[in-house]
């Protein structure tokens, strides 16, 4: 879990209680611990902190530790939580977190990410870029899926990916679109209302926004460059 801003709060809460019960760890990176604790107390209001924490305890609260208040990090301490510190300044928070994870689920397939986000578009394209790079440069056998407040993203590598979804998402018209934001893509898909065929797509020409589903599932493939589904 990551730091951010508390937009559209409850809707957040039903995704990360959600997210937290098919997890089988779960790390706050640093400031995260912040933002989980402001979650958890706002939902629980009627319940003391301690009350309130231990319903959601992360396994490990990680970073360079200049972020998490005192206050979290003595009540999460007090819980038994882990909390370890890397000093390294040539990497973020996150990388701390997904280094962490890595070595204690060495054949971890998948990496949930989830935080909130305000109007802060320096934070959101640097947070892809440290998907990009985790994913197709560094550890390419590990998915990343970022999930937010109000969309589901994840990055599609060069080739053929099939994508499904619940009947009830079809039927509620789920937005979806194709970001070409790490360099030209040419795509194919089949299954979306507006269906395209080696269709070139590139940032500052033509992208591939305010699709829908079709039908259950969508296939896409013979991109030339990875590209963010969300």
């Amino acid at each position: 879990m990551q730091n951010g801003a508390q937009t559209d709060e409850k809707r957040f809460f039903r995704n990360f209680c959600s997210l937290y019960n098919h997890a089988g760890l779960v790390v706050c990176a640093d400031a995260g611990a912040n933002r989980l604790y402001d979650l958890l107390l706002s939902n629980y209001s009627d319940l003391t902190y301690d009350v309130a924490l231990a319903k959601f305890l992360p396994n490990n609260i990680h970073g360079d530790l200049d972020s998490i208040s005192d206050k979290v990090k003595h009540a999460n301490q007090a819980l038994g939580v882990e909390i370890t510190q890397d000093g390294d300044q040539y990497s973020t928070d996150f990388q701390k977190a997904v280094r962490l994870i890595q070595k204690a689920k060495p054949k971890i397939a998948n990496i949930l990410v989830t935080r909130q986000f305000e109007c802060r578009i320096d934070q959101g394209i640097g947070l892809l870029h440290e998907l990009y790079r985790e994913q197709c440069i560094r550890q390419s056998d590990i998915k990343y899926w970022l999930i937010s407040e109000t969309s589901v993203s994840v990055i599609l590598e060069p080739g053929t990916t099939r994508l499904a979804t619940n009947s009830q998402l079809v039927s509620s018209l789920a937005m979806l679109a194709f970001l070409p934001i790490y360099g030209p893509a040419s795509i194919t898909t089949h299954g979306l209302e507006w269906d395209v065929t080696e269709w070139k797509t590139e940032m500052g020409w033509q992208c591939q926004l305010e699709q829908s589903y079709r039908s259950g599932c969508c296939r896409d493939h013979d991109r030339s460059a990875g590209i963010v589904h969300s």
